[in-house]
């Protein structure tokens, strides 16, 4: 007898959210995409959530929006899939593993410390299994070494000056570390809604965050917004409206948004 492992849970609910996006005209990124984030900044309490097409999508952006490059290094746990570290090669930055608890399998905050350098410009913590890292212990790491941080001249790293703590929360969506839901656990929570997971879009994932320092999460939410779709000033819905015609290409960004026949999906889905 061949036993499914972990099956996507899906009702009649989501097929008929996703047929209504198809009967719409409307299939690409839009309206729908929209409501799933403010849906899910609702639920995470947070101040954004930004939809992408997967969780590496979201890794990639944020390191990106951090001017994480050649020369630096990103401390991680290598009890993980392939997707944390291949985001931090695909900078041209170095990864750093540390080991993991015995107790929870996540990235042992007693042991960064040591691995931190002046090359370190983030941390990527990853929270197996669903399980939190112990984001307290690890913001206290990256206090304790704050003299030792080298900004990369002209990127955010001048404006934040720490090490940006990044939650890799691809397994925890919808869990909680001392009362607070996954979504704010580091500066950045980046979720998976890819099929076999807990909340699922088929393909997908999204960034949860709030303001930092005086980085506004608006002005952040309007970096990935460029970045995640090959640098336009304007989403397909706006083209759509009057005089829409006209847009701009400012950056050389990349192809990472979420479309409305997932995020009707993952609409369901979170109502469950």
């Amino acid at each position: 007898m061949r036993v499914p492992f972990s099956p996507p849970s899906i009702t009649e609910r989501e097929i008929e959210a996703v047929s209504a996006v198809l009967r719409s005209g409307w299939i690409t990124t839009g309206p729908k995409t929209a409501e799933f984030e403010r849906a899910l900044a609702a639920y995470c309490s947070v101040e954004e959530v930004f939809c992408l097409n997967s969780a590496t999508a979201g890794l990639s952006l944020v390191l990106e929006w951090y001017g994480v490059g050649p020369g630096d290094e990103v401390i991680t746990s290598p009890y993980t899939f392939a997707a944390t570290a291949n985001v931090i090669l695909h900078r041209g930055a170095t990864p750093v593993f540390v080991d993991i608890c015995e107790e929870d399998f996540n990235l042992n905050p007693d042991l960064v410390a040591a691995k931190i350098t002046k090359h370190t410009k983030a941390v990527i913590a990853v929270d197996f299994g669903g399980w939190p890292c112990d984001y307290e212990k690890l913001k206290e790491v990256i206090q304790q070494k704050q003299a030792v941080f080298e900004a990369t001249p002209k990127t955010n790293q001048e404006k934040l000056g720490r090490i940006l703590l990044v939650a890799d929360a691809a397994h925890s969506f919808g869990a909680e570390y001392r009362g607070q839901k996954a979504g704010s656990f580091g500066d950045f929570d980046v979720f998976s809604f890819h099929a076999v997971k807990n909340l699922t879009t088929a393909e997908g994932g999204a960034v949860a965050f709030n303001s930092l320092n005086e980085i506004g999460s608006g002005e952040i939410r309007q970096h990935f917004k460029l970045m995640g779709l090959h640098g336009q000033s304007k989403s397909a819905l706006e083209k759509q409206q009057l005089a829409g015609w006209f847009y701009e290409i400012q950056m050389a960004g990349y192809k990472y948004n979420l479309t409305d026949m997932a995020a009707a999906m993952g609409l369901v889905q979170l109502e469950r």
